[in-house]
């Protein structure tokens, strides 16, 4: 009860595996857990079995060169620092309002099915990966739409993705094109190129916070 904060020093390969193992029955104290990459998995379960808010943002091993390192130390203080979306585009416009869900899209895709209630719906998501190649996001995707979940979501926000591109001949779709055809008639604002994710800039989203996301033309922003 005494420990106020856990901070994942790395990514936290296998983080999944840990999920079976965990008695989230005596997680009764709200602690700050914060970290990124695999370990979305346990930001995602501790906010969808206790209703904690966690924190994806950088690893204590990355935090030094962290940009955007004020800005955690910020939110962990219990301000609300706003968000530069200056370099981010606005795929669909339109105003939402949800909590914030989501993380790594590899290891988020996997989180729907095994997480107790459907914590997601109405929720905004946020996801980022690190140079997937376009047909596995695109598979991603339409295994998350399959899933009921795209479909119920309030809003959705897309960080960081590498270099998304396929190895083999060109795919014939822009990650733009994925997202829009996933969507279908579902229409909610989406905002491309945020700054978080495997590279350099990577801003602390609160999973489990309720937020409000506008985007209108160029004008992009996220309250908490």
């Amino acid at each position: 009860p005494e420990i106020t904060g856990i901070w994942a020093a790395g990514g936290g390969n296998r983080m999944l595996h840990w999920l079976d193992d965990i008695d989230f029955n005596r997680l009764n104290t709200p602690k700050a857990v914060i970290g990124f990459s695999d370990v979305t998995s346990l930001l995602n379960a501790l906010y969808a079995h206790n209703g904690l808010i966690t924190y994806h943002g950088p690893t204590f091993g990355r935090l030094a060169k962290n940009p955007q390192r004020d800005h955690l130390l910020a939110l962990l203080s219990g301000d609300k620092p706003s968000y530069d979306f200056s370099d981010a585009k606005v795929l669909l416009e339109g105003c939402a309002k949800g909590i914030l869900i989501g993380g790594n899209l590899s290891i988020f895709q996997y989180l729907p099915q095994t997480l107790p209630g459907k914590y997601w719906e109405g929720g905004i998501l946020f996801i980022e990966d690190c140079n997937e190649e376009l047909s596995r996001i695109d598979r991603m995707l339409a295994h998350l739409k399959r899933l009921g979940v795209l479909q119920s979501l309030s809003g959705l926000v897309l960080g960081q993705f590498g270099a998304p591109a396929d190895t083999g001949k060109p795919y014939g779709f822009s990650l733009d094109d994925i997202i829009l055809e996933h969507l279908g008639n579902h229409k909610i604002p989406v905002i491309t190129n945020a700054p978080f994710g495997h590279g350099s800039d990577l801003y602390t989203l609160p999973i489990g916070r309720k937020a409000k996301l506008s985007a209108e033309g160029k004008s992009i922003s996220l309250l908490l």
